[in-house]
């Protein structure tokens, strides 16, 4: 009796795998793992915050920043630089480019519908 190459390819499949399962699981249980190897068994030190009375914190208290901010003069000068840049691709690129694509796809719609009223009144 023949048998189908699919399920040939089952089989070599559930072959490999019967082999295979029984060797990786005999080397992982060589190695163990302790729960302190997995788990630290110290806590981050959390930010001391005021406390409610019931030993919640106090979330109304504002919070520090982590990192120095930038000024405002600095965020100005940014903003300025940016704003700059964006002048000069848009002077350098004449249209923008979604102006052009709206236009486009104006386009595609008003030749879409021609062609659309054509069809119908040819087969009326």
């Amino acid at each position: 009796m023949k048998i189908a190459y699919r399920e040939r390819i089952s089989f070599s499949f559930l072959g490999t795998g019967l082999i295979v399962m029984p060797l990786a699981l005999a080397a992982a249980s060589c190695s163990t793992l302790a729960l302190e190897d997995a788990a630290p068994t110290t806590l981050a030190a959390a930010p001391d915050r005021p406390l409610q009375p019931d030993g919640y914190p106090n979330l109304n208290v504002p919070m520090e920043a982590a990192a120095p901010q930038i000024a405002e003069d600095e965020r100005q000068r940014t903003v300025e630089e940016l704003d700059a840049l964006r002048r000069k691709q848009q002077a350098q690129a004449g249209v923008s480019a979604a102006e052009s694509e709206a236009e486009r796809l104006h386009a595609l719609a008003r030749s879409h519908a021609e062609q659309a009223l054509r069809e119908i009144e040819a087969t009326e």
